[in-house]
């Protein structure tokens, strides 16, 4: 690490920055997907929301929450920006849906206000899964030892697992070595 890169400003380039809440000045349409109620977010953020002009609001705490998101993706207008508050593995998880649903990065705001989840994408197995910001952990999926590595995908929404001991892979899984 340079002397410029000391260890509290230093974000490798692949690990996502997250903007502050702002309300975008040419959208014609708000659309906010919030992670918790409103009255948990902090005071500025609850502030964000209630400047927002005649939001479209959608909380994963609501019933069918998955099916009302595509709806609420895929019949949104020209025109539209979308505002997304939450942990780190909701946020990114929505803005994968929004992608799938023809939204451009440029049209979401990813709002990064929840615990220390973040998603993680096994490359041995495929599976991604929620964790907590963990620099290793044991795949759900192949029960093998995942080293987290600083490289995030923003196609995935999540960031890359690799086997910790290769040479070892599977063996202290296997053995009762390592506890999930």
């Amino acid at each position: 690490m340079s002397s410029a890169q000391n260890s509290d400003t230093y974000r490798p380039f692949s690990v996502p920055q997250y903007r502050q809440a702002a309300p975008k000045a040419c959208a014609l349409h708000h659309l906010l997907v919030l992670q918790n109620a409103v009255d948990e977010l902090p005071e500025s953020l609850q502030a964000f929301v209630r400047d927002l002009p005649r939001p479209i609001l959608l909380s994963a705490r609501s019933e069918g929450f998955g099916k009302h998101l595509n709806t609420l993706l895929y019949a949104a207008p020209i025109g539209s920006h979308l505002y997304v508050l939450g942990d780190e593995a909701f946020v990114w998880q929505v803005h994968v849906t929004a992608q799938g649903a023809g939204m451009l990065s440029e049209e979401i705001d990813l709002i990064n206000c929840g615990s220390a989840q973040r998603r993680v994408f096994c490359v041995h197995c495929g599976l991604t899964q929620n964790t907590p910001a963990v620099a290793q952990l044991n795949c759900a999926g192949c029960r093998v030892q995942l080293g987290v590595r600083e490289h995030f995908s923003k196609r995935l929404g999540a960031y890359m697992g690799v086997c910790e001991n290769p040479d070892q892979a599977y063996d202290q899984v296997q053995q009762g070595e390592v506890q999930p």
